[in-house]
Order: structure tokens, then C-alpha cells, then sequence
């Protein structure tokens, strides 16, 4: 068992892969990377926020360290004991000292049930007497804004915001020291959204209860959450404080992800659109850094002479031929095309931003030729060539680890402290490391 000053949970290289099979012997010919090298610590009566788009590995990081997924590698470990080794009467400790709460209570409420069955539901198979069930039901749907008589009632007779408080006094009535709640809140109004938010950190703060908290909505998980952890196609690439991270991240995708937030302020420039929307497979994730195909700040070439700008313009064109997210009037339709619906070279560069010459000619040239290619509707020839013209040493070299200077952790090239490239700024411009 661990000291009361160690943290509650410890995720170490947390791996978590889904093989791909196929033919009537079922043989593996692939892995879906749903989590790959996860590590962070969760202390004691904290809060700390998961975030990431859809399909980054959230929900399946939530549910390996409950112990609902097993592993492919790393380990977890709850209160100083590895989660993966437990059994008997520690397993069942271990379930009654973590609970879960869904997005969607629906899927956590059974419809024939009564309301006070289902919350008492955890206690009955932990062995709790029938008197003392009730009275606990009684206090913890109290202690969640309900009344003693709504445990008679039936799900279906409750909002949505309701159920999400039945949702919680479930997770609650085995006096959990852990707590996930996976995108608790998404399905609510606003004003609900904020009332479960208030009950939440009122809970926390109440019970000492630690809270992981999943989510794709950073200004919920700001406002909530003391540190912050952000995933990326199965990665951590940011971590550290909440309000540090979130008002002034240093990885790329983290301010693409700032971006989504609404700002009432004219003058907010943010680096915060990606240079394609395609998130790639995560059964075939990109070399190097996984984010690089989208990244704004993606590395030239130290040979390049373009600016910030029109390197951003190039890359953005490079990684739309290979996603295919051309706009349809920059790719020709090949052999056999009238006259009159011809493509041009010119028209490929006009619908990708790229008309004026390049000042550097290798460059320019590189973009004459994809752009002819496009015209002629070949993209292949043309991905090859941007490829080549093109590299970034993002594609090359996989990004450690390096502190952030108000605390916590990103992994991206630009704050290497051995690449040459700075770090870029909201707007395109470098900033000091």
C-alpha cells in the first residue's frame, strides 16, 4: 500500500491495442493504437482533465485504468498496487473504491427499475444490508439535489439533468476515492451543464474524491479541473496546470483545440486552424510526430527560404494532396477533358493560395510541377513531388517529453531544445523559447 502523500493512481507507458484480423483463421494483419505510451499521476482529491478530439484515446485510457479493458502494456497502479495483479477481496475493494460515470445516464440506469434500486444497486453486491442501503440512498440522493420520495420513482420520470445527479448518487454511495467521468456533461443545456459542473466540484471537495475527467470541451474542463492532460491519436502531448496550459499552450494541437472556444474579441488571433481536417487512422498513425500532416507550426526544411506564411501555404498544400481535401476545382479530371472544363496549372494555385511566385525557386518549382500534375489529374504524381520537395524533420523524428515553463510537459520538436526552430506564436511569428 502507498503513503497517504503518494499519488492515488500512477498510469506508466499505458499501451492499449486492438488487433486487426482478417480470413477464416482470423490472422492479425494490423493494430488499431487506441492508447500508446500513456503516463501520468492522479493525486488525491484532485480534478484532472483528459481532453482530445474524438477518437484520441480518452474514453479507452478511462476504461483500461478501471480495469474495464486490459492492457496490451504498462501498468496502473491504484493506491500503490498494480490494478493488473489484483483479485479477491483487493479486486473487489478496488471496485468499490472507483466508480464511473457515463456520458449518457441512460445507458447507466436500468428502465425497469426503480430509481432507489438502481442507486442501491453497487451496495447489494458489496454485501450492505437492506435498512442500511436505503438510509445511505436516502442521504446521497439528498446530498445530489434530489428528495427522499424520487427513489420510488422511475428513470424515464426525470430530465436529463436529473439522471445525470441519479448517474452521480450511483458513483457516489460506495464512497469512492476515484471517480471517471467520461464526458458527463456534453449532453446537457448550458444551464444544466453548469448546475452538474457545481455539484461535481461540491462533491470533490466534500468527499476528497479524486475526479478524471474526459472531455472535448476545454472551456468546461478549465473551469473545473486542476491540471490538464491533452491526447493526441493515442499520445499525451501536453500537460500541466489547467489555467496555464489552456490560456497559453505551447503544443500546436493544443491551440487548435483553444481555438474551438468561442472568443466575443475581434482582435483574438489564434493559430488555431489545422492544416487539414482528416484525423489520420489510428490503425495506421503518421511517422514521427502524429499531429505533423495538421500542424500549423509544422518544421520546414532548414534550407527552405520561405517565410511563415507561405510555408504554411505550401505544407498545407503538400498535406491536402496526400488527405485528399482539395477543393474539386484544383484537380483536373485527366485524358479526355473538353477544352472547356480543362484545369489549369494556374487554377490548381489560385484554389490553393499559392499564385504568386515562390521566392524560392526550388520551391517554386516543386509547385509548378504538382500543380501541372493536379491539372492533369494525377494527385499521385503530385504528392510524390511535394513530398520530396517538402520534408520536415516532424515526419522524421518522434518528440520527447521537455518542460514547460509554468510547469508540466510537451512533446514537440519546436521546444527541442536542440532544433533551430522556435516556437511559433498565435498569428505565425516566433516567440522566445
Amino acid at each position: 500500500m502507498s503513503r497517504q502523500s503518494d499519488p492515488l493512481c500512477v498510469v506508466r507507458d499505458l499501451e492499449k491495442h486492438y488487433p486487426i484480423t482478417r480470413g477464416w483463421l482470423r490472422r492479425e494483419v494490423g493494430r488499431v493504437r487506441a492508447v500508446d505510451g500513456v503516463s501520468f499521476a492522479l493525486e488525491r482529491g484532485e480534478a484532472l482533465g483528459l481532453v482530445g478530439e474524438s477518437g484520441s484515446g480518452k474514453t479507452t485510457v478511462a476504461h483500461t485504468l478501471l480495469g474495464l479493458e486490459t492492457p496490451t502494456g504498462g501498468t496502473v497502479e491504484f493506491d500503490g498496487d498494480l490494478v493488473s495483479e489484483l483479485s479477491g477481496d483487493a479486486e473487489r475493494s478496488f471496485r468499490r473504491r472507483t466508480q464511473l460515470v457515463v456520458q449518457d445516464p441512460d445507458d447507466a440506469l436500468d428502465p425497469r427499475m426503480r430509481v432507489g434500486e438502481s442507486v442501491a444497486e453497487p451496495l447489494r453486491v458489496h454485501g450492505i444490508n437492506r435498512v442500511r442501503r436505503e438510509a445511505i440512498v436516502a442521504d446521497v440522493l439528498e446530498r445530489v439535489g434530489l428528495g427522499e420520495d424520487d427513489a420510488d420513482r422511475y428513470p424515464h420520470e426525470f430530465s436529463g439533468g436529473e439522471k445525470q445527479r441519479i448517474s452521480i448518487a450511483r458513483a457516489l454511495v460506495t464512497n469512492p476515492d476515484l471517480i471517471v467521468a467520461d464526458e458527463p456533461t456534453s449532453a446537457l443545456d448550458a444551464r444544466v451543464r453548469s448546475d452538474i459542473l457545481a455539484l461535481l466540484d461540491r462533491i470533490r471537495r466534500e468527499f476528497d474524491v479524486a475526479i478524471l475527467f474526459v472531455s472535448h470541451d476545454l472551456g468546461v474542463v478549465e473551469r473545473f479541473c486542476d491540471r490538464v492532460a491533452v491526447m493526441y491519436l493515442g499520445e499525451l502531448v501536453e500537460r500541466g496546470r489547467a489555467r496555464d496550459v489552456l490560456s497559453d499552450p505551447d503544443h500546436p494541437y493544443t491551440r487548435v483545440l483553444r481555438s474551438s472556444i468561442p472568443s466575443l474579441d475581434p482582435t483574438d488571433r489564434r493559430l488555431g486552424r489545422p492544416l487539414t481536417d482528416t484525423v489520420p487512422e489510428p490503425s495506421d498513425p503518421p511517422s514521427g510526430c502524429r499531429f505533423h500532416p495538421r500542424c500549423p507550426a509544422v518544421i520546414p526544411a532548414v534550407d527552405l527560404d520561405l517565410s511563415h506564411e507561405t510555408w504554411r501555404d505550401v505544407a498545407a498544400f503538400r498535406f491536402a494532396v496526400r488527405a485528399d481535401e482539395l477543393p474539386p476545382e484544383a484537380v483536373g479530371d485527366g485524358p479526355g477533358t473538353t477544352d472547356a472544363d480543362a484545369v489549369a496549372p494556374t487554377d490548381v494555385r489560385r484554389a490553393v493560395g499559392l499564385e504568386g511566385e515562390l521566392a524560392d525557386p526550388d520551391a517554386e518549382r516543386a509547385v509548378v510541377e504538382a500543380a501541372a500534375s493536379l491539372a492533369a489529374g494525377d494527385a499521385e504524381a503530385a504528392a510524390a513531388t511535394l513530398d520530396e520537395a517538402f520534408p520536415t524533420r516532424c515526419e522524421r523524428e518522434s518528440p520527447t517529453a521537455v518542460e514547460r515553463e509554468t510547469g508540466g510537459t510537451v512533446a514537440c520538436l519546436r521546444h527541442d531544445p536542440t532544433t533551430e526552430a522556435p516556437p511559433v506564436a498565435d498569428g505565425g511569428t516566433d516567440r522566445e523559447r
